[in-house]
């Protein structure tokens, strides 16, 4: 398996595991009267994002360190941390517009009573826009770090 390709393999599984630790975790918070209160609930919101993050980096960066030294599992973990809770919510923006196309053509063919399509491609186009926004940075980052350790070894 190339290099790159093991990277994107392990930041999109990463982005899974972001995104679906995120959406249990304001799935669960629904329910609950704290809702009410906006800056609680923003509160959580983002304390939640972060902990998903948190819990995601620290995955990829285990998996990183099998294949990289550490400084460079250390930097793409970095990286990845940094930029994923921006390229979430920036995916977020396109989800549901991505979503609809995604659904359009299982909705044409299977045509369901129920609109189970749309949210569950607004989900995997979530997970695919911020798996190559994550990519992106995390290739940039480790062609960054293997540039600075050649630099430093000369």
């Amino acid at each position: 398996m190339s290099d790159n390709s093991f990277l994107l393999i392990r930041v999109a599984e990463a982005c899974l595991i972001n995104t679906v630790l995120w959406f249990a975790l304001v799935l669960l918070t629904l329910p609950f009267k704290i809702i009410s209160f906006d800056s609680v609930w923003g509160i959580l919101l983002a304390t939640g994002l972060c902990l998903c993050c948190g819990m995601a980096d620290w995955w990829i960066f285990r998996k990183f360190q099998l294949r990289y030294t550490r400084r460079e599992a250390k930097a793409i973990a970095t990286a990845f941390a940094v930029i994923t809770p921006m390229a979430l919510l920036t995916s977020v923006l396109f989800a549901m517009l991505l979503g609809g196309y995604i659904a359009h053509p299982f909705e044409l063919l299977f045509r369901p009573k129920t609109d189970i399509f749309e949210p569950t491609g607004a989900f995997v186009s979530l997970v695919v826009t911020t798996s190559f926004l994550s990519f992106a940075v995390c290739v940039f980052v480790l062609w960054m770090t293997r540039l600075i350790q050649k630099t430093q070894q000369a």
